[in-house]
């Protein structure tokens, strides 16, 4: 067994000599996970198998994530427990993330209607705020998010010693609002999405 939890690894190679794939494998012989590459040595694909299934992931030449999508152990497109087959990740032209597209298995869009908080992490800042699972993100800093993506985005554009904005919350039929500080919120979050534009 080797320092990365590979039994073997395998390698391919062009006929420049660029090494185009790895493949690591577990003792019994099936693949744990696999690395495509470009000619110019950037990693363009990572493949990870699990029991149940594999997760495929896409790169641009910068590293940066484009493409995330699942499928079942024989290779058909699954959903996500999120509710997407896939999702794709999009940026400015600075590099930052801006936003995601969604797509259920059938290639079809989908589209966000709102933001849902799945858990909040022990002792984090949405714990002592009071932020609990099930509430529904309104608006942050007077602004209207639906995508989890475009909420990220936005709150790590924000300087580490801003002053702390307005979260709204819903929580059953009761807004609420919350002080949140610049930094992590500790909460998992979940993309609400449909196959119709709300």
């Amino acid at each position: 067994m080797q320092e990365n939890g590979c039994h073997k690894i395998t390698v391919r190679y062009d006929e420049h000599g660029n090494q185009t794939e790895l493949v690591c494998l577990r003792a019994v012989g099936e693949p744990k996970y696999k690395l495509a590459f470009r000619e110019n040595g950037t990693k363009s694909q990572q493949i990870l198998f699990a029991p149940d299934g594999r997760v495929s992931t896409k790169y641009n030449e910068q590293g940066k994530q484009t493409e995330e999508s699942y499928f079942d152990v024989a290779g058909q497109p699954v959903l996500h427990e999120y509710g997407y087959h896939k999702i794709t990740y999009h940026y400015d032209k600075n590099g930052n993330l801006s936003s995601g597209r969604y797509f259920n298995t059938e290639g079809k869009e989908l589209f966000p209607f709102g933001i849902k908080v799945i858990s909040v992490l022990p002792d984090s800042q949405g714990e002592k705020l009071g932020i609990q699972a099930g509430d529904e993100f309104i608006r942050y800093d007077g602004r209207r998010f639906v995508e989890v993506v475009k909420f990220v985005a936005y709150r790590e554009a924000e300087p580490a010693d801003g002053p702390a904005k307005i979260l709204e919350v819903l929580r059953g039929a009761n807004r609420l609002q919350f002080k949140i500080k610049p930094g992590k919120i500790g909460v998992q979050l979940r993309t609400q999405l449909s196959v119709k534009r709300q």
